[in-house]
């Protein structure tokens, strides 16, 4: 037995998969054919950490599970003991073969697969897709390089790391009570040393079953930590500065959260970790447009921490209850906040965009409108379909916040856009908003490309998180950014700490409050 896996499945319906705990065995005499595996994964085992080490035969049934080939022990019948083993040398993974191998359309790859199961070694690895993810998870790519790796890229070499085996078989896997003893913990661009354990394959992705006693050296990278506070290039008075934030499940105590309930403990570190990544990080936007609150309580409960802002917030159809808001500072006057949309219906054949049936949205835009001086402005927040939701849905949430938008410019208003609309970049909802009714542009293409981005998904950066502007606000575009403290770290688990509250980068868009050549 080369290794286990001490972690029970769970959906993010809070549905448990009792296979996905168990252990990883390997023949003890390989075979002829080098490109087939000698290894393999058993689950519904009950104490997989009593056989570390041991010689043992299994009974069961052999099945694919999302193409992870596995065993699922015959009921009652555990592994048998047959007394101590030798651990089999890894296989030391060659970078040239893994980044010539061919992908299949599951995720599947030539080269790794033949190793499936099997105890294997990666001799360096570089974290070039962001830093370790909120699933204990990091991916890497073989050797010394450091070169992000994008969502438009195929990268045939990406492999990941998987702290299972050091979860300690918590009762709800989505909330363990302490990290595993086996999480590696990289920075983006760090560097893994001497990586060894079973390859496993989930979610279209091999990766390192780390093994508590095989843990691997590890350099945490250049990445500056603290991240770098985002600030204007002039003088904060001169500017209307916006935030967009999902701030990824801010709940109330004793708000069921991955099937528990919030405590008072995790409610006051969530909401002094949103507050140190607004004043720390963001130093303090005039206007944050805010996505995945509950309700106006916890949002009040933010600005009164802060200081000087003023929360908005409406309830929305959601049933988890998230919604859109904003806070905002008292360097801007607030003229209205309007609710777009709550009974908006769709008519999309086949299809349900809401959690009511027949609505449009779960989580309807928000509209404000501010005033500095004599320059008004209108920003409408958003948090569009999940990607679980087909096309389809986001881009008539896409149209409907167009037409608003068209309104709005008709009536010689500028506009921002902005939230969460779980879309890339070059996908139909952006099309949809910046098609030719408007003249809303998205500014992801203003930042430097090796930068935009704001969200990391199996092991590839992307960017859900936008902000349009109308033409008239073109030249008082002084900057748009993303702030990268989320993806671009590992969780350090500290009380109040920004990084990591969330696992998404904001962008943010700073505008001059005279354009040049006003008077």
């Amino acid at each position: 037995m080369t290794g286990i896996d001490d972690e029970v499945g769970r959906s993010t319906a809070g549905q448990l998969f009792r296979d996905d705990r168990g252990i990883f065995v390997q023949e003890e005499t390989p075979d002829s054919d080098p490109a087939t595996s000698e290894g393999i994964f058993v689950g519904y085992v009950d104490d997989p950490a009593a056989l570390l080490g041991k010689r043992v035969r299994v009974t069961g049934e052999v099945r694919e599970k999302f193409g992870f080939t596995q065993i699922d022990e015959a009921i009652g019948q555990e592994p048998t003991d047959l007394g101590a083993g030798t651990l089999p040398a890894p296989v030391t993974l060659d970078p040239t073969a893994a980044a010539a191998q061919t992908v299949g359309t599951d995720g599947t790859r030539s080269y790794y697969e033949r190793f499936e199961g099997m105890r294997v070694r990666l001799a360096q690895g570089t974290a070039n897709s962001g830093g370790t993810n909120k699933f204990g998870e990091l991916f890497l790519t073989p050797g010394p390089l450091r070169d992000r790796v994008f969502r438009t890229e195929v990268q045939p070499d990406l492999i990941g790391t998987d702290a299972d085996a050091g979860a300690g078989n918590p009762a709800n896997p989505a909330r363990p009570a302490a990290p595993s003893t086996t999480v590696v913990n990289v920075n983006l661009f760090g560097r893994v040393n001497e990586l060894v354990g079973p390859l496993a394959f989930s979610f279209t992705n091999y990766k390192v079953m780390v093994q508590a006693d095989a843990l691997p050296t590890i350099n945490s990278g250049p990445i500056r930590f603290p991240a770098p506070a985002v600030v204007p290039n002039g003088k904060f008075n001169d500017r209307i500065r916006i935030a967009s934030f999902n701030v990824e499940n801010y709940f109330p105590v004793g708000g069921d959260l991955d099937g528990g309930p919030v405590t008072a403990d995790e409610y006051a570190d969530k909401r002094d970790s949103i507050v140190a990544a607004i004043s720390q990080r963001l130093s303090y936007p005039d206007i944050v447009a805010v996505q995945e609150v509950v309700d106006k309580t916890i949002l009040d409960d933010v600005a009164a921490r802060l200081g000087g802002y003023t929360a908005y917030l409406e309830e929305g159809n959601d049933n988890r209850g998230i919604d859109v808001g904003f806070l905002v500072r008292s360097t801007v006057r607030v003229e209205s906040v309007t609710q777009l949309g709550k009974n908006a219906t769709e008519s999309i054949p086949g299809t349900s965009c809401s959690d009511i049936t027949g609505n449009l949205f779960d989580r309807p835009p928000l509209e404000l409108a501010v005033k500095s001086g004599p320059f008004r402005l209108r920003v409408l927040t958003n948090h569009f379909s999940s990607k679980a939701a087909p096309d389809s849905c986001r881009d008539a949430q896409a149209a409907f916040v167009r037409d608003r938008v068209q309104t709005l410019e008709n009536e010689g208003r500028h506009v921002v856009v902005t939230g969460d609309l779980n879309a890339f970049e070059d996908e139909t909802p952006l099309g949809v908003l910046e098609g030719p009714e408007t003249s809303l542009d998205n500014l992801w293409d203003t930042v430097p490309a090796e930068l935009a981005y704001s969200f990391a998904f199996q092991g590839k950066l992307q960017t859900l998180d936008h902000i349009l502007i109308t033409g008239g606000l073109q030249s008082r575009v002084d900057d748009m950014t993303y702030a990268h403290f989320n993806n671009d770290y590992y969780d350090r688990g500290r009380t109040g700490d920004s990084h990591k509250v969330s696992d998404h980068d904001p962008p943010v868009l700073s505008l001059l409050k005279v354009a040049p050549g006003d008077a």
